[in-house]
């Protein structure tokens, strides 16, 4: 069972509480949970399964959440927080507590935000049925326009569903940085770039796939900079040294 941590801010302090499961969820949402610290809010993170190892190399301190918790659990710990807002990645693991947290808040008026990360599954994330269902929060937010529509198509209201951009990519900018310099030497001389290169590494064997999917908006925009120059590489590629998985 959880610990609460006890919270020494005043009680009329915005309080949100993040919860993550999946790898994809946390990647997503922890990029929003530092710029919210950063901006003074206090946010109450929460994770299982993967999201622990997610979000501890990255500096974000959370506890860990009992996957056993029960409804009534979570309706008293979002009470003794005083959240004013949910905030949490998506997961189709079984397990999906966030939809549990979501359907909680959603029967007490907190509002939620749920941060999505891949292009499928966008009912099975909610358990909604043609966009509805007890599951489904305030505001979804996408990566782009095509997960928008293909969710319009599934039936969600285009109130819910706001293209952000994948927050995970704001790392992007600041990646170069993590390494240190026999680290970045290594992988200029391994990966033959001599300047700070980005690797978009994909299961699929060229780019753009079937369909044309184009890189990621964070991505595009740190390239057209000029701060970074850009390679495709399939994914066999991607434990080389010195890369850094988003």
């Amino acid at each position: 069972m959880l610990t609460p941590r006890r919270s020494s801010v005043v009680k009329d302090r915005a309080v949100v509480v993040a919860v993550a499961g999946d790898a994809g969820g946390a990647a997503a949402v922890g990029p929003v949970i530092a710029h919210l610290r950063a901006g003074g809010v206090e946010v109450i993170a929460l994770a299982y399964r993967q999201a622990a190892s997610a979000w501890g190399p990255r500096g974000i301190a959370f506890d860990q959440l009992d996957e056993q918790i029960s409804e009534d659990e979570v309706d008293a710990m979002l009470h003794r927080h005083g959240a004013r807002a949910l905030l949490t990645g998506t997961s189709v693991n079984g397990v999906d507590l966030e939809r549990m947290f979501t359907r909680v808040c959603n029967r007490s008026d907190v509002p939620s935000v749920a941060v999505l990360d891949m292009w499928s599954t966008y009912s099975a994330r909610f358990g909604a049925v043609e966009g509805k269902g007890a599951d489904v929060p305030s505001r979804i937010a996408v990566m782009d326009s095509r997960a928008r529509d293909a969710m319009l198509g599934e039936g969600f209201s285009a109130a819910q569903v706001v293209v952000t951009g994948h927050p995970g990519f704001d790392d992007l900018l600041c990646a170069w940085d993590r390494f240190g310099a026999r680290e970045r030497s290594e992988s200029a001389s391994r990966l033959a770039c001599p300047r700070r290169t980005v690797y978009w590494c994909s299961r699929h064997s060229r780019w753009p796939p079937p369909g044309g999917r184009t890189l990621p908006l964070r991505a595009t925009q740190a390239t057209r900079s000029g701060s970074f120059s850009t390679r495709f590489l399939p994914h066999s590629t991607a434990s080389r040294p010195g890369c850094l998985c988003l």
